[in-house]
């Protein structure tokens, strides 16, 4: 993203992004394979928006709770920016707890956005993996 995107998205949501994000989003597209983070400022007001104004499953969406992108089935993954805090956390909608300060131990997803998306790299090859195994199964050999 460019940097009248970070300032569109500070001036849209009133808040400061850390300088750790603001540096490794400036890098998108990331050269690891990343579908999770959002790319574009569009993308992520309105989705911080959205968790404002909804809340989540029930649960009202802390203000201070900055959302960076979703798993595949939208659940929400979110930082803390004005805080010293650099990890990554999740709000699992399968279990998890509720998207609160008192919860946030339970919610870490990863201690860096740097091992975040290690992770999600790491993720990507098991299941480019995975489909190239399957490819050329017949389909009552997909459980074996």
């Amino acid at each position: 993203m460019p940097p009248e995107d970070f300032a569109r998205i500070e001036a849209s949501l009133g808040l400061q992004l850390p300088e750790w994000y603001v540096r490794r989003l400036r890098q998108y597209p990331l050269s690891e394979p990343d579908e999770s983070l959002f790319d574009s400022a569009d993308w992520t007001i309105r989705e911080n928006e959205r968790f404002r104004a909804d809340g989540y499953f029930g649960s009202p969406w802390p203000r201070d709770f900055f959302v960076i992108g979703e798993s595949g089935s939208g659940d929400p993954f979110f930082i803390r920016p004005g805080t010293a805090d650099e990890r990554i956390f999740w709000a699992d909608h399968e279990g998890g707890p509720a998207p609160h300060e008192s919860n946030l131990s339970e919610m870490e997803f990863s201690p860096t956005l740097d091992e975040y998306i290690a992770q999600t790299k790491e993720q990507m090859i098991e299941i480019e993996q995975e489909m190239e195994r399957r490819k050329n199964k017949k389909w009552w050999q997909f459980w074996l």
